[in-house]
């Protein structure tokens, strides 16, 4: 069982710091199309990201292409801390939010074969298995029992679980836990989906 924080970053005083909206408004809330005359950052090859974040942080809105720069640049440490002030100056009361949440592992049974990955057990594997439905719906009944909303689903790329598979297990925890939210599925095991089902993506998705 986890209780995982709302937040991306950590307050140099250790406390966690809620920077959800930090974040959004780094990276996306305040992402305009205007030009700097309306208070738009100014696009500019040449301005360092550091400058770009000092805007930020003085309250400039952000263009396009400069939040694009952003995510490119791959400064993640300077961006946070730049969430983390912004955070700081919207929401400077002495606490932060959280929820409590609980990762559930419905497969082991994966053929992506990571070299870092000690969970993941191949096909054949006497160790390898699919969580009975029962088994999974009764571990989100005892994370609701104490207070959580939201469950992270996590598994394998299982060779021959299908797509109907994986939306009848969907409706099966909506159908019973409507307030739970899912977090689930990552970017390999969608991309896994559209193997499986032989179906574009965008399919998949939808």
């Amino acid at each position: 069982m986890t209780a995982t924080f709302g937040s991306t970053g950590t307050a140099a005083s250790g406390t966690a710091a809620h920077s959800t909206a930090a974040s959004s408004t780094v990276a996306n809330g305040t992402v305009a199309n205007g030009t700097a005359a309306s208070g738009t950052v100014a696009s500019a090859a040449a301005q360092p990201i550091q400058s770009l974040l000092d805007d930020v942080v003085a309250g400039q809105r952000l263009s396009a292409a400069d939040a694009v720069r952003l995510l490119e640049s791959r400064e993640l440490a300077a961006i946070g801390r730049a969430a983390d002030t912004v955070t700081r100056r919207l929401h400077p009361e002495p606490f932060r939010t959280y929820n409590i949440d609980r990762n559930i592992n419905y497969t082991n049974v994966c053929t992506a074969v990571c070299d870092f990955c000690a969970f993941y057990r191949g096909p054949k594997s006497p160790e390898g298995y699919v969580l009975d439905r029962d088994v999974l719906l009764e571990k989100i009944a005892e994370t609701v029992a104490i207070g959580g909303d939201q469950i992270l689903m996590q598994g394998g790329l299982h060779p021959t679980l299908t797509l109907e598979w994986y939306e009848e297990l969907l409706r099966d925890i909506k159908g019973r836990f409507p307030q739970v939210n899912i977090h689930g599925f990552s970017p390999p095991e969608i991309h896994h989906f559209t193997k499986v089902s032989k179906r574009p993506l965008r399919e998949v998705l939808e």
